[in-house]
């Protein structure tokens, strides 16, 4: 099962890209019970195209309790510190021995200065978009549920939903609050154009951005 949707700037200027971009994302339910998300876009002009897919999960519960005792791991040996306005300060940091590291699965629970901390940074998977990998896998506290996370970004952005509090209901009426979900997001490194040294997100005329994302689940 299949569909697809396009979207995309067709004149000069049309959501700050120059002259057209078009975009074709595609979602497909393939067996045994994966979620795959394929994005393509081709360019008239030489810009930007940085894409991802920005979903919240929770395997226990659907979002009426919390996802801190979630078990997570990524494999990335390096993320990026981030300042005031969570924009990457341009360093490239080894998890080794920090809050960050996530090579071997834990919960996400993690207080520091007697606060839960919240996570929204990129993790560093390697250093160019390629074929797909095993990124991420998560495992909910009380359902078992898993879920692997395989992408062809060199990127993925960990957010634990610290500021969710949406004002009307979710899913069969639910109030999400904070941390009622997580995102793993699959994208090039942020603020790629400043840091020429990061993977790069520039799309030339003629080529073809093509980025892939599966969502694996499993019951225990």
């Amino acid at each position: 099962m299949s569909a697809t949707c396009s979207l995309g700037s067709r004149h000069d200027g049309t959501m700050g890209f120059p002259r057209a971009l078009d975009v074709t994302c595609t979602y497909r339910l393939k067996i045994p019970g994966t979620l795959s998300v394929e994005m393509t876009a081709t360019c008239e002009e030489p810009t930007l195209c940085n894409l991802t897919q920005h979903s919240y999960f929770n395997l226990d519960d659907g979002g009426a309790g919390d996802i801190l005792d979630h078990r997570l791991m990524l494999n990335a040996g390096a993320y990026l510190p981030v300042d005031g306005d969570l924009i990457p300060t341009g360093v490239v940091k080894p998890v080794d021995g920090t809050p960050f590291d996530f090579r071997q699965a834990r919960p996400l629970r993690m207080e520091s200065e007697g606060k839960q901390l919240a996570y929204d940074q990129n993790f560093c998977l390697a250093s160019t978009r390629g074929p797909l990998k095993l990124a991420s896998w998560a495992q909910g506290a009380n359902s078992g549920v898993e879920m692997e996370l395989w992408t062809t970004e060199p990127g993925v952005q960990l957010y634990t939903g610290q500021y969710l509090a949406p004002p009307s209901p979710g899913l069969e009426g639910r109030r999400y609050k904070a941390f009622s979900g997580f995102c793993l997001e699959s994208q090039v490194w942020p603020d790629a154009p400043n840091r020429p040294y990061f993977p790069q997100a520039t799309l030339w005329p003629g080529q073809i951005y093509h980025h892939v994302t599966e969502y694996r689940f499993r019951l225990p």
